[in-house]
């Protein structure tokens, strides 16, 4: 289940992604080959789209045969989730920013 690849305890390494100077992530071949069991991608950024819906953000990568990887969301990880594929979590590295305003109505000033 999803919830379970994505609990914390269970991430063991986290591999930082990086954007190209157009705010795209990039999958190399040669990180997806690298990845392992309980590692994470970092990706700095709002959340990708999930590939397979592309109605809800993705919380993590398939990696399937051939290392093809697609970004997915969490519904569709657990609607079609197809056997052989390994997922891999995503932990975003982006907040929203806040205005001062929305700041200070959240702090009850």
């Amino acid at each position: 289940m999803l919830r379970d690849a994505t609990h914390e305890p269970l991430i063991k390494r986290t591999v930082m992604l990086q954007l190209d100077h157009e705010g795209v992530v990039h999958l190399h071949k040669e990180v997806l080959a690298g990845l392992i069991e309980g590692d994470a991608l970092a990706i700095p950024g709002p959340p990708p789209t999930c590939e397979t819906c592309w109605a809800e953000a993705a919380v993590a990568i398939s990696l399937g045969a051939g290392q093809v990887a697609t970004f997915t969301g969490a519904a569709c990880a657990t609607d079609h989730r197809q056997a052989g594929v390994r997922l891999v979590p995503i932990l975003l590295s982006w907040r929203p920013v806040r205005s001062s305003k929305q700041r200070q109505e959240q702090e009850g000033e």
